[in-house]
This record gives C-alpha cells, sequence and structure tokens, in this order.
C-alpha cells in the first residue's frame, strides 16, 4: 500500500510506504524537501551546428530543469529543426523573436518562464552533469542569487 501524507506548514512532503510480508508489518518513512522549480533559458540564432552538443548535456543533468525556454532570433539554418528533434526528450519551449538581440531574447524567456529560479546558459557550452544541480543548491540554503561560470565548447574559428 502506498499512501501519501499531508503537507506540513514547512512544505515538507511526508511519504509512508507499508509493505506487509507474512504478518510482518513495516512503514518507511521518506522526507522529501521542497525543490522550486527551474526554468533554464537560452537565445540562439543559427545554432544549429552547436545545440546538439549543448542539449544532449542537458539530457545528462543530474538535475534536470522542469522547462527549458529558447528565443530564436530569426535562425536561418536548421536550428528549428534541431531544437524540434529535442522537443519530445525535453521539456522545450521555442519562442520565436526574429530580429531579437541577446539581451532581448533573453528578456522574452525569462518573461514566458514559470520557475521560481532560472538558469541561463549559451548555446556555444557543454554543460557539466552536475552543473544545474550544483547551480540550485545555494537556494536551499536561502540564497536569493547565484551566479557560476561556463567554460566554453569551441568547435569554431570564432568561439
Amino acid at each position: 500500500m502506498r499512501r501519501a501524507g499531508a503537507t506540513t506548514g514547512d512544505s515538507t512532503t511526508v511519504l509512508l510506504t507499508a509493505q506487509r510480508t507474512k504478518c510482518l508489518a513495516q512503514a518507511f518513512y521518506v522526507i522529501i524537501a521542497p525543490v522550486s522549480a527551474v526554468s533554464l533559458i537560452m537565445t540562439v540564432k543559427n545554432e544549429a551546428a552547436a545545440l546538439p552538443r549543448l542539449l544532449d548535456s542537458i539530457l545528462a543533468q543530474t538535475r534536470a530543469p522542469d522547462e527549458i525556454v529558447i528565443a530564436d532570433g530569426g535562425s536561418t539554418d536548421a536550428t528549428c529543426d534541431v531544437l524540434a528533434r529535442y522537443a519530445s526528450h525535453l521539456n522545450l519551449h521555442v519562442i520565436h523573436c526574429p530580429g531579437a538581440n541577446i539581451s532581448e531574447g533573453r528578456n522574452a524567456a525569462i518573461g514566458a518562464a514559470h520557475g521560481e529560479i532560472i538558469a541561463s546558459t549559451d548555446a556555444g557550452v557543454r554543460l557539466d552533469p552536475h552543473w544545474l544541480e550544483e547551480l540550485t543548491q545555494p537556494f536551499d540554503a536561502g540564497a536569493d542569487v547565484v551566479s557560476g561560470f561556463f567554460e566554453p565548447d569551441a568547435h569554431g574559428a570564432f568561439e
């Protein structure tokens, strides 16, 4: 039998699982701390070649984003096709913003995001598998703002 317990005042959920084996009942209590929703945002324009490396690294995260919001600044290459291929594996929302610069695209993505925490990255990077998990951990301790760094995943003369 599996039963979800009531939510306490501090939003901690308690799950109760009872297992019966040969008239022996055991109860296990698992306390799950509340987790804030995380939106991962980025802007792209003509990033078809770089996106698979980034999107594969997002799929490998130990803490997956709850949603990914991508502002496309008017790509003319296969960027939108690459995003469409990954849409079934990721909770991905694409906003089409032809002519938008990076700042305008980020603002549009932030405006469309639903998460309490907004994480931002760029198409020309490959994320460490623990990136999002480690980036969001300080919020559990009460941080209001967290920053980090990345190393570019250069594959072209201009990267």
